[in-house]
């Protein structure tokens, strides 16, 4: 039944549904005007309408109608359907689907953890949901929905899936304050052939090096539930096209794959041999140092071998709260030198730049248990960290506790006598159904007598790499109807790390409008306030903006490094294309403010891959 006095306009929205710019014309001059009743303008901005609109179809195909109370009774059967990328209704010419293989039903059925006659349970069917959905770039949308059937006492099972485009460049890159810091090209065959294997070259390129190489990973090895990964990558400088080193990984192993899941185990093999450079901005960080009348500055720079193996197995108890039980045997060994960029430099200088600055080399074999506990409760949202498409979130307590032990008896060879030590937890919290709040802290240490550490020596203690972490997030509901407001407050402490790293912030990690390291140091305080809208949908591309606060800094003990609360305000806009991916491109204009605002534009500009937090 059309409302009195206004059927003319909204009957006539309705042929237009399919063409997304005049109908929001149509819609905006409707508003302004104060005669739309709005069904049709919602649509337009209507963050769950991509996947309620594949629903409808696939019912519709299937012929069959939505079963609103399926719980307990026996499933009849289970129907797959499963969408190509291109449809009708996307803007993208259909050809493209000659290019792409549609997920074979068989690997779709194989992440069901129920099967026709079995008894209809809410929770083990959104389990299968999240199996599927955690499939690396699989699908774009996975629903699972109960129809009816003709017998009222047993209930037809829809799982509905629609693939993304698996041909990928599957690119990553960050550009913050100005300055470009990486980009990752790693073209893909993301599921061959229908298979969910992934083959992929792989570039990564920094502002000194570039990686080539390739990856092999097979989620399911022959239809089993063991998984295969293996990768292995040449680093060139491209400067001067020298050499400088390599990095890559063997693994094989079975994965906890459900909440009923008992065993799991894997084995694990990696190298990385190169150059580490610390950079802030386009400048790379120096060390200073005073020998007689002469001053002395070296850049952060030192060369790097590290390999490790490792074997584990783990254990897994209960169904909703979760115990694992991880024992696992690792054996590492991480060497670092001075690089030969240094010749004319003062053999004390030299000295002091290894004591201070240079990792100590770790070298050990040891014995890792580890246990962790979670609640097993999990609820979907949409529009947090992607735009209309389901997001997996789990609810509850979570912590770990972990005990690693070196000892030369352990280590063929490997001399190191030392004790970690590590506990976190945190919770995560369902506030009225529709509010995620969040709240984290962990504390760690090592025990090792022979560290070598510089600090922790002239202070006396053992103990080495101290580190705690407290952290707080919270996401509103969907305020308005028109996006989500998102705070994080994090804090870290560090002292006598045995790698002498530091925490930084910049443009390249959430202080936004900065250079790219602009501050950094061992203690770190940083608070994120940002207002995410919700997606606006034109031919099924999701378009969004952000409105952000930024604030902290990254500090020192010395006193010329000590803490320095710096600030930024902006917004950016954000995109979608659910087609080809599931997380969202960003662009970020932040503007310093305070003390640190300034006139130079290019370093208020960050472009990334993914949301900043």
């Amino acid at each position: 039944m059309t409302t009195p006095g206004r059927p003319i306009l909204h009957e006539s929205l309705k042929h237009y549904y399919n063409n997304p710019l005049l109908l929001l014309a149509l819609c905006l001059a409707a508003m302004f005007a104060g005669a739309l009743p709005c069904r049709a303008a919602k649509d337009v901005f209507d963050r769950e309408a991509y996947e309620r609109e594949l629903i409808a179809r696939s019912l519709e195909q299937a012929g069959l109608q939505s079963e609103p109370a399926p719980q307990g009774k026996q499933i009849e059967r289970v129907v797959i359907i499963r969408h190509p990328i291109i449809e009708p209704s996307d803007p993208w010419p259909d050809f493209l689907n000659i290019f792409h293989v549609t997920t074979r039903e068989h690997i779709v059925n194989q992440e069901l953890l129920f099967h026709e006659g079995d008894t209809y349970d809410e929770d083990v069917v959104r389990e299968s949901a999240r199996n599927l959905r955690s499939l690396p770039l699989l699908f774009s949308t996975v629903r699972i929905v109960a129809a009816r059937s003709a017998d009222p006492d047993k209930v037809v099972i829809v799982v509905i899936t629609k693939d993304l485009w698996s041909l990928r460049l599957n690119s990553q890159f960050s550009v913050g304050g100005g300055v470009f810091n990486y980009l990752s090209l790693k073209p893909t065959e993301q599921n061959f052939l229908g298979y969910n294997q992934q083959l992929s070259l792989y570039t990564y390129i920094d502002r000194d090096t570039y990686s080539l190489g390739e990856v092999y990973n097979v989620p399911r090895l022959f239809g089993s539930r063991f998984t295969l990964y293996e990768s292995l990558h040449i680093r060139i400088n491209h400067k001067d096209g020298e050499e400088e080193g390599g990095f890559g990984g063997l693994s094989f192993g079975l994965p906890l794959y459900a909440l009923e899941s008992k065993w799991g185990f894997s084995v694990n093999l990696s190298f990385d041999v190169g150059r580490r450079r610390y950079y802030q901005g386009s400048n790379i960080y120096q060390a200073c140092y005073r020998l007689g009348e002469a001053r002395h500055c070296l850049d952060r720079i030192w060369d790097y071998r590290s390999f490790s193996a490792r074997a584990q197995v783990v254990r897994s108890f209960g169904r909703r709260f979760k115990t694992n039980l991880v024992f696992a045997y690792v054996l590492r060994s991480a060497t670092y030198s001075l690089p030969g960029e240094f010749p004319d430099v003062p053999a004390e200088v030299q000295q002091a730049f290894t004591d201070e600055v240079l990792p100590r080399n770790d070298q050990a074999g040891e014995l890792v248990a580890r246990l962790v506990f979670f609640e097993a409760s999990y609820h979907r949202f949409k529009s947090v960290q992607t735009y209309g498409l389901t997001e997996d979130f789990r609810f509850g307590p979570q912590a770990a506790l972990e005990i690693a032990w070196s000892n030369p008896a352990l280590g063929l060879g490997l001399e190191q006598k030392a004790l970690k030590l590590s506990l976190e937890g945190g919770y995560t919290f369902l506030l009225g159904g529709k509010n995620i709040l969040y709240l984290y802290g962990g504390v760690s240490a090592r025990y090792w007598p022979d560290h070598g550490d510089l600090e922790a020596t002239l202070a006396g203690t053992d103990w080495v790499d101290w580190r705690a972490e407290a952290s707080l997030e919270n996401v509103s509901p969907i305020l308005f109807g028109i996006g989500r407001l998102l705070v994080r407050f994090k804090y870290i402490y560090s002292q006598y790390s045995v790698n002498n790293s530091f925490l930084s912030l910049g443009g390249d990690n959430t202080l936004r409008g900065f250079v790219s390291g602009f501050s950094s140091g061992e203690r770190l305080l940083n608070i994120n306030v940002e207002f995410r809208s919700v997606p606006i949908v034109l031919w099924t591309l999701h378009w969004g903006l952000v409105f952000f606060y930024d604030g902290g800094d990254a500090y020192g003990y010395r006193t010329e490094d000590d803490f320095d609360y710096h600030q930024s305000a902006g917004f950016g806009i954000r995109g979608l294309f659910p087609q080809f991916d599931r997380g969202t491109v960003r662009l970020d204009f932040g503007i310093p403010l305070g003390k640190d605002f300034n006139t130079n534009v290019i370093d208020w500009v960050t472009i990334a891959y993914l949301q900043a937090f």
